[in-house]
């Protein structure tokens, strides 16, 4: 079994990101049994906007190449399978019908750039929050919510996306800050 860890920050220092990385790791080797073999610690800058060209006339750009990257989480592997899935149809139809490349760029609007739009929106929401709530106290109320929960595994089993999670967390984190003092630190 293996895994990764991701660490990002705004404004930190690199020791400090080496310093969470490394509670991360001792939280989770505490918790799962430790670790058989690590790889060196790497950063590597995410791709946060998606390109305004994902095609010429005889290339394709996917994944990362593309800008296909989640704003809010950095994950790019589901967008990454997506767009080869687009341009392995848009390419087989390129060369079995002439046809050109922008049938790709029309799928990447439609199954990827819709969704990566909702992150972006629902993203500076949920950063916001992490200073203004009590987090523990606020995702034990997301928790009790069955429609949200089911849309954040449908997310991470690539069975949804956020534009589902948007539409029902949105008015019910405003709906939580309002009702729920309890939630806003200082007020507890």
């Amino acid at each position: 079994m293996g895994g990764n860890v991701g660490v990002v920050g705004q404004a930190v220092t690199a020791a400090e990101l080496r310093e969470t990385t490394e509670r991360i790791l001792k939280d989770c080797g505490e918790r799962y049994g430790g670790t058989t073999a690590r790889s060196p610690v790497t950063a590597h800058p995410i791709p946060l906007y998606p390109r305004d060209r994902v095609h010429s006339r005889r290339t394709v750009l996917i994944g990362d190449a593309a800008g296909f990257a989640n704003p809010f989480t950095g994950e790019g592997m589901s967008y990454a399978f997506e767009s080869a899935n687009l341009a392995a149809s848009a390419v087989e139809g390129m060369l079995r019908d002439g046809k050109n490349l922008d049938v790709y760029a029309a799928g990447c609007r439609r199954r990827i750039l819709n969704d990566l739009s909702s992150a972006a929106l629902l993203g500076p929401i949920l950063h916001w929050l992490m200073g203004k709530v009590e987090l523990s106290s606020f995702f034990d109320q997301v928790k009790q919510n069955d429609s949200i929960m089911k849309a954040c595994s449908g997310i991470a089993r690539g069975e949804s996306d956020w534009r589902n999670l948007l539409g029902k967390m949105a008015p019910r984190t405003i709906s939580y800050l309002l009702l729920n003092n309890r939630l806003i630190r200082g007020k507890a």
